[in-house]
């Protein structure tokens, strides 16, 4: 992590609480998750830093996705376990995990929070089979909700009541990541050894305006403040 402090651990609750508080935010989301995984049978799926798993609750009881197996380092591990997953307690960096099992892995919302994005990828590539997919998506360091996340991480939510949305993110969270660009993350799977990239993109409004309908996505990573990006083993 990049904070000692882990406010997944303190507050395990708050996050299904912002998502609840933004439910189209979640929806963009979740349609741009399902625009890859729904293209093809996902297989035995990981999702590392599966959180509450919330999302992939979602993905199944909405696209009919399934994830089954999932790797948490805090205790929202127990809530994902109660929503049906096989949670491992471990971090992205150090999978507990053979060579070549799985067929999809998934980081939705984790590089930001991992000590060591090469790593936690390089592992992810070790894991997966031969044409294995992974799915990386994350807010966009240069979108607007990165470079709003930046600037509340100096001053708090507070001094920008007038341009945050009406629920934003809890600022605990927002200060404990480092928000990379969409560039930035290109080069990390790269580097990994994935090949045959692909983006695609949600949250185009305003973050004060992202909540007002759900979006679908649109491929790239020009414009959306949440990119996803998926490459082949």
């Amino acid at each position: 992590m990049t904070s000692s402090r882990n406010p997944f651990d303190e507050e395990p609750e708050s996050y299904d609480r912002w998502f609840t508080s933004n439910p189209n935010v979640l929806e963009s989301e979740l349609r741009l998750l399902a625009h890859f995984l729904g293209r093809r049978d996902p297989g035995r799926a990981l999702s590392v830093g599966c959180g509450s798993g919330l999302f992939e609750l979602r993905l199944r009881e909405e696209f009919g996705i399934r994830i089954g197996e999932c790797v948490e380092p805090s205790g929202m591990g127990s809530i994902a376990s109660g929503r049906g997953l096989r949670v491992v307690r471990g971090t992205a960096e150090s999978l507990q995990f053979g060579d070549s099992e799985f067929d999809t892995v998934i980081m939705n919302g984790v590089l930001d929070y991992v000590s060591n994005p090469a790593g936690a990828l390089s592992e992810a590539h070790r894991v997966l089979r031969d044409g294995g997919w992974i799915l990386v998506a994350d807010v966009a360091a240069e979108g607007s909700y990165g470079l709003l996340y930046r600037l509340a991480s100096i001053v708090g939510w507070e001094e920008l009541r007038d341009l945050s949305p009406a629920n934003p993110y809890p600022i605990e969270m927002v200060r404990s990541a480092r928000w990379h660009t969409s560039e930035e993350i290109e080069a990390l799977l790269r580097g990994a050894g994935f090949t045959e990239l692909e983006f695609a993109q949600t949250l185009t409004r305003h973050p004060r305006y992202s909540d007002d309908a759900p979006e679908d996505p649109v491929p790239g990573h020009d414009r959306g403040d949440y990119v996803a990006a998926r490459g082949v083993r």
